[in-house]
């Protein structure tokens, strides 16, 4: 877990001070795993406030990061010393990358959709 605090003059002319650009004040990154004999299972999270992406020429022009969470999960399970099972589920929580012009979400810019990604497989061990 992290917590920045962050300020500058970011704005000719502008004596108030801004968070520093692509300067998050909360960030968090977690994990929890299970392994017992055979079976293994993770879960993964990270998290990113909100932040000063790229500055504008004042303030109502700038271009923010807008908060996110993200989750993976895999789990596994080891057949033998050479065969192992797997699934993996990555961004879970469908979670999108937002960008809006000021720190409003009610003017987004950009938005990038990635939907969740899930694959299973055999993987095989040839070492010793």
């Amino acid at each position: 877990m992290t917590f920045v605090d962050s300020s500058g003059l970011v704005h000719q002319g502008d004596s108030s001070r801004s968070r520093l650009p692509q300067t998050s004040l909360f960030n968090f990154n977690a994990g929890l795993f299970y392994e017992r004999g055979p079976v293994s299972a993770r879960v993964a999270a990270s998290y990113v406030s909100k932040n000063l992406w790229a500055i504008g020429d004042d303030p109502s022009t700038d271009l923010y990061s807008q908060p996110r969470l993200r989750v993976d999960v895999s789990a596994s399970y080891q057949i033998n010393k050479h065969v192992e099972l797997f699934v993996e589920g990555k961004n879970m929580t469908n979670t999108k990358l937002e960008f809006t012009q000021t720190s409003d979400k009610r003017y987004p810019v950009q938005r990038e959709f990635y939907d969740r990604d899930v694959l299973g497989g055999v993987r095989f061990s040839f070492g010793h």
